[in-house]
């Protein structure tokens, strides 16, 4: 039953005067404090009026239906008997409410995972084709569209995840208190 994933890969050089255990814990609980800072700070944006144009969602503007008037992009998807809009702010509040409030988040030394449920059928976007069924149905694919679209990171998300992932880091590695590699002998 997860929902979109989002991985972020950081590498991040060992320091020699930390010993190995210390410098492996650090990195894991910075990806994971990282996540987390992700999921409270960026994903919300995501359900906002300009996420379309952050995120470069699928345009959604007006077409001129037959009898000459401008119908909306909801119009035209309700005229072909197609499910609504696909942008996760278009979704609904119970979809905002639930992926902005609940994840789950694993991390190690070398990446995290967020993991966010879906609070509809096929929120997982794991399918199973039907004998016969050769692709995706329309609402199959309006569902993994809606995970792609939140799974979305702009660039300065990432600048912003990473500057979190070292200065965890840091402040966990500068603590006082923190055990030191002692070195005897040379210079």
């Amino acid at each position: 039953m997860a929902g979109p994933d989002i991985t972020v890969t950081v590498e991040y050089p060992r320091d020699p005067s930390l010993y190995q255990r210390d410098h492996a814990r650090f990195l894991r609980e910075a990806n994971r404090n990282a996540a987390v800072y992700h999921h409270r700070k960026h994903i919300p944006r995501h359900f906002q009026s300009f996420a379309a144009a952050k995120y470069g969602y699928a345009p959604r503007r007006s077409f001129i239906g037959r009898d000459k008037r401008r119908i909306g992009y909801q119009g035209l998807k309700d005229r072909l008997g197609l499910p609504p809009l696909v942008s996760p702010r278009f979704t609904g509040g119970q979809t905002q409410r639930q992926v902005t409030t609940q994840r789950q988040v694993t991390a190690t030394q070398h990446r995290s995972r967020l993991i966010m449920r879906l609070p509809f059928r096929g929120g997982t976007g794991r399918f199973r084709l039907q004998p016969g069924q050769r692709q995706l149905t329309v609402n199959q694919r309006v569902v993994m569209q809606i995970i792609h679209e939140i799974e979305t990171i702009a660039p300065d998300e990432q600048r912003k995840i990473n500057e979190v992932i070292h200065q965890d880091y840091a402040e966990q590695a500068n603590k006082p208190g923190v055990r030191k590699r002692k070195r005897f002998g040379g210079r």
